[in-house]
Parts: structure tokens; sequence; C-alpha cells
């Protein structure tokens, strides 16, 4: 790790159980960002402060008038832009040292191989429940964890899912037709989900702490409280059941 680095980084280096050796496993690390809107912006913002090596983010829409009270990987002066190119701006204007790679394609189950190909951890960051399939699937056939999250005005719910010892996600939901026109959704609420999920993504990288693994944590912005669930493997899962 060269000298500025250690700078950089010196606050989350001095943690304990952390050092040279966790921040060169993140330095290492390729995330795939699915979404560069709401809930992507502080988890990749704060994966970025803390020197990941790459982050790919995957997201086909343009910026939009209506996107800016949360998406803050984003200004007004990009309105129109591609989101996955203005969010490589704003990452590589935090840290230059990070690897950016800007998809504008949308999740499909012919290209989430190539979107993920690099990644050691997928971030759900999505408001589609049929490309959340899409990320499930592929994250159970490679066996790789996807950090999951989900927002409804100023509650949500967050947890990880990982293939063999743990459920994937369709072993909580069925497959359902989206929901149907704008969901409301309050910016400061998403943040705080955000940045747990990059939380989320450290700890998986680092092995430092426990992972939201067989646990989903509910948020209730409304009145600042957290409840946590036990989530268990449907052996009958579509899925992962057979795994």
């Amino acid at each position: 790790m060269f000298p500025d680095q250690y700078k950089t980084y010196f606050r989350q280096l001095i943690y304990p159980g952390w050092g040279v050796e966790a921040q060169e496993k993140v330095s290492q690390a390729a995330v795939l960002l699915a979404g560069a809107g709401g809930l992507a912006s502080a988890a990749a913002m704060y994966l970025a402060a803390a020197g990941i090596g790459k982050l790919i983010f995957c997201d086909y829409d343009v910026i939009e008038d209506t996107n800016l009270n949360r998406q803050i990987l984003h200004k007004e002066s990009n309105l129109g832009k591609l989101k996955v190119h203005s969010a490589k701006e704003m990452i590589t204007a935090l840290n230059p040292r990070v690897e950016v790679v800007a998809l504008p394609v949308r999740l499909t189950d012919e290209t989430i191989s190539e979107a993920a190909a690099e990644a050691d951890i997928i971030v759900d960051c999505l408001d589609s429940i049929e490309s959340r399939f899409v990320l499930n699937r592929y994250c159970v056939s490679r066996k790789i964890p996807m950090v999951h999250a989900g927002m409804y005005g100023m509650s949500g719910q967050i947890t990880v899912f990982h293939p063999d010892a743990y459920p994937c996600l369709a072993c909580l939901i069925s497959e359902a037709a989206d929901t149907k026109g704008p969901i409301p959704v309050v910016g400061a609420a998403v943040g705080i989900l955000s940045s747990m999920q990059a939380l989320e993504v450290l700890k998986l990288i680092t092995g430092i702490g426990e992972p939201l693994l067989g646990r989903m944590l509910l948020f209730n912005g409304l009145k600042s409280e957290f409840d946590e669930v036990q989530i268990s493997r449907d052996p009958e899962c579509p899925v992962c059941g057979n795994l």
C-alpha cells in the first residue's frame, strides 16, 4: 500500500481487525451495483471511499428530475444523461483509484453473465421484481452473495442472500408482476439502507463482523426502529432447492 493510500484509509485501518490485510482485500474486490439510483448512491460512495477495487454500474435509465430527491450520485446538471455515466463521473471524482465500469444495459438472463462476470458480490439496488429474480438466479448458479435492500416510503428491509446454507430471494417471495406507477420514497430513508448495504459488502469482503446471513432487518423510518427476523431456506424453492 502506498503512503498516500494509508493516509486516505487510516481511520478504517486502525479499526481492530482491519489493518493492511483487510484493506488489500477491499482494494482487490469487484462489486456489481445492479442499478444506479437511490439505493446505489450512498452504497457506491461509501464503497469508493473505503477503497473498493472495482465498481460495476449496470442501469439503462437516464436521469430525470424526479430522481434527484434520493439519487445523490447525480446532479441537476446531468439531467438526461445515462445514470451509469453520471455515476462513473461522481465516483471517479470521489476516489480516482477506484476502477469504474459503466454498463448501460437492462439486466436479463441473457445479459447478466457478462455484466457480472468479474463481480465478487452483487448489490441489489433495483426496484423491479423481475430484474431482482434475474440477479437471484445468477447468484445462486454462481454461488456468490447478493446484498438486497428494498424501500417503500420511509420503510424498508435489508438482508444478504447466499446459496448453500442460507436462503435466496425466491425462498421468501414468489415471482409476481411489478408494482405499477411510481413508488413513494423519502431520500434520507433510502440513504440509511444504502449505507448499510455498503457495510454488508465490506463485512463480506473483509470477514469482519457478522453479515446479515439468515437474518433480515426491517426498518421503520417513521419510528426510527429496526426489527430483526430470522429467514430460512425453503427446501422446495424452485431456484435453490436442489443445491
